[in-house]
């Protein structure tokens, strides 16, 4: 019986570490998320702020700008697939590191990522 008991508090202190790892783990996981969301939906929206630069830098007419444009604009929609599996992968990682309240929470966070991505995108470039 004795043998037992100190199996049993063994057990305990087991999971009392892991739990605290993996604690730190699910923050992460979190913000590493939200800044692929972020990315991944707000880069395509910023095309306007690159066509600018892309004017000034080339030197090119407006017509010719455009079609660089459009085609990285195609390339970024035809990428939607790409897209749906960083925010599948994204929502499920998280989805597996949180539990109820905090579940909801963090699939909130996670998808306001994309509205921040289109607003602070266009600062960064």
């Amino acid at each position: 019986m004795p043998s037992s008991n100190g199996n049993e508090q063994a057990t305990i202190q087991t999971t009392d570490e892991s739990s605290g790892g993996k604690n730190h783990k699910k923050w992460i996981v979190l913000i590493a998320a939200f800044t692929t969301i972020g990315i991944a939906t707000g880069f395509p929206f910023n095309m306007s702020v690159l066509y600018v630069e892309w004017l000034q830098e080339f030197g090119k007419s407006n017509s010719e700008t455009a079609l660089v444009q459009s085609v990285c604009t195609g390339l970024f929609l035809i990428g939607g697939i790409g897209f749906s599996l960083s925010y599948i992968s994204a929502s499920t990682s998280v989805g597996l590191h949180f539990e109820g309240k905090q579940r909801l929470m963090a699939l909130a966070f996670i998808s306001s990522g994309g509205g921040v991505g289109a607003s602070v995108l266009p600062i960064l470039l």
